[in-house]
């Protein structure tokens, strides 16, 4: 597997526990109650924890070496601490709706940026 790939099968990982985060976040606010800590909110933000570090090695390295336009890594920084932010707020059901949600369309554009820096140098 070549950089591009790892970064972008990282990048497409990542993707998908910001919109596992999101769906937790909608059920979480929508039932009123925080789920069990041990159970349910350490070990998912572990995982995510860990995807995110691995990511953003990753991400700063091929931004780093490919140079791409209108992104760089302080955004990659930037998206991997709002990510660990917003998948421990997402089991607090008094979690701000619009600051969440601004959290989580940042994180998406970085990863959308990059996903599709990293397609047009594939191609």
């Amino acid at each position: 597997m070549n950089q591009h790939e790892l970064v972008y099968d990282k990048t497409v990982r990542v993707r998908q526990y910001l919109h596992k985060v999101d769906e937790t976040y909608d059920k979480v606010k929508s039932m009123g109650e925080k789920p069990d800590f041990f159970e349910v909110v350490e070990p998912f933000v572990n995982e995510v924890h860990r995807c995110v570090d691995e990511w953003n090695q990753l991400a700063k390295e091929w931004v780093h070496s490919h140079r791409p336009k209108n992104l760089y890594g302080q955004q990659i920084d930037a998206a991997t601490e709002n990510m660990k932010e917003v998948c421990v707020q997402a089991f607090d059901p008094k979690t701000s709706l619009r600051r969440f949600k601004h959290h989580i369309h940042s994180v998406q554009y970085v990863l959308e940026k990059l996903s599709a820096e990293i397609k047009n140098r594939a191609d």
